[in-house]
C-alpha cells in the first residue's frame, strides 16, 4: 500500500439497491463493496417459494430448510465478488435467480462448481468480533441502518494518538477473494488491481411494504452476516414469526459447498440433522 493509494481514494457515496418482492415490499440494501447484492439476490432466489404453511410439517420443514440452505449457497459464493460494480447486475437479474432456482434439486451434495453461476471465486470464512450492527426506527417514521466494523477484535492493533480511534484492517478482506492468502500473511499488490475495495458482507437494510410497514435490519458476524440477515427476512416476513423471535432463532450458514448451524437450530426447526447437511 503506497501513499500513492491513499491519495486517490475517495469516499463514494451512492443509491442503495433494492428490489420488490411479491409485488408488496420493497428492500434497500448496499451496493458494493458490501454485501447487499448477495442478499437480495438470496431473497430472489427464494421468492414465491415460501410461506407460513412451509413449516407445517416435518416434512415440509425438511424440504424448506433445504431450499433456504441451496438459496444461501448460491448467494455466499459471490461474497468475493463484491468489490466488482459489473458482477451487482446479474445478481439482481430475474435470470440469476431462475437459473439458481432451477438448480435447487433434492440433493445437498453437490460440488461447488454447482453453485457457480458466474466465474470461479473462492470463499474465506470469518468470525469477526469487530463488528457492531444499529437498527433505529424514529417516531416520525425516520430509519437508519448502519454497520460499522474494524474487522478483528482489535482491528489492525494500530491507534490513533490524536483521537484514540483504533484502525481497522480491512485489507484482510482480501483474502477473501484469495483462498492462498490468509490474514496476517505479506499480501503482495500483485493480487489487486488498482482502485480495488476489499469485499465486505455487511447488509444494513431497510424493507417498506406497500402499507408503509418497515424493518431495519443488519448484523454483525463476519462471513455469517448475509446469512443471519436472509434468515430473519424470511421468519418475519415468509414464516410470519415475531420480530424477537425472527432475529433470535438459530440459524445455519453455507461455506462452499458445506452447511454449518448455530446451536439448538435442529430444535427450532424440527430438522434431523443427517437428512439436512448432506
Amino acid at each position: 500500500m503506497s501513499l500513492e493509494d491513499l491519495k486517490a481514494y475517495k469516499a463514494e457515496v451512492s443509491s442503495a439497491l433494492n428490489i420488490t418482492l411479491n409485488s408488496h415490499t420493497t428492500v434497500f440494501s448496499p451496493g458494493p463493496p458490501m454485501g447487499g447484492a448477495v442478499l437480495l439476490f438470496i431473497l430472489k432466489i427464494l421468492e414465491g417459494k415460501l410461506h407460513e404453511a412451509s413449516l407445517a410439517t416435518p416434512e415440509e420443514r425438511v424440504e424448506t430448510y433445504h431450499r433456504i440452505a441451496e438459496a444461501l449457497k448460491f448467494g455466499n459464493i459471490y461474497v468475493s465478488l463484491l468489490s466488482l460494480q459489473e458482477a451487482v447486475g446479474p445478481m439482481l437479474s430475474d435470470e440469476l435467480a431462475q437459473l439458481a432456482r432451477h438448480r435447487i434439486d433434492a440433493r445437498g451434495d453437490h460440488p461447488l462448481t454447482h453453485y457457480n453461476l458466474l466465474e470461479p471465486i473462492y470463499n474465506h470464512r470469518y468470525k469477526s468480533k469487530g463488528t457492531s450492527h444499529v437498527s433505529v426506527l424514529a417516531a416520525d417514521g425516520s430509519a437508519v441502518s448502519a454497520t460499522s466494523t474494524i474487522n478483528y477484535p482489535f482491528g489492525s492493533f494500530v491507534y490513533s494518538n490524536q483521537t484514540g480511534i483504533i484502525l481497522n484492517n480491512e485489507l484482510a478482506d482480501f483474502c477473501i477473494a484469495n483462498k492462498s492468502i490468509k490474514p496476517g500473511e505479506y499480501y503482495h499488490p500483485q493480487y489487486k488491481t488498482q482502485g480495488e475495495k476489499p469485499p465486505s458482507a455487511m447488509v444494513p437494510s431497510i424493507l417498506i411494504s406497500k402499507t408503509g410497514d418497515m424493518l431495519v435490519i443488519g448484523g454483525a458476524g463476519g462471513a455469517w452476516i448475509v446469512s443471519a440477515t436472509s434468515m430473519a427476512i424470511i421468519n418475519k416476513l415468509w414464516f410470519g414469526y415475531d420480530l424477537e423471535h425472527a432475529i433470535s432463532a438459530p440459524i445455519m450458514h453455507t461455506e462452499g459447498d458445506s452447511i454449518l448451524f448455530e446451536d439448538h437450530f435442529s430444535e427450532v426447526s424440527g430438522l434431523s440433522m443427517g437428512k439436512t447437511c448432506a
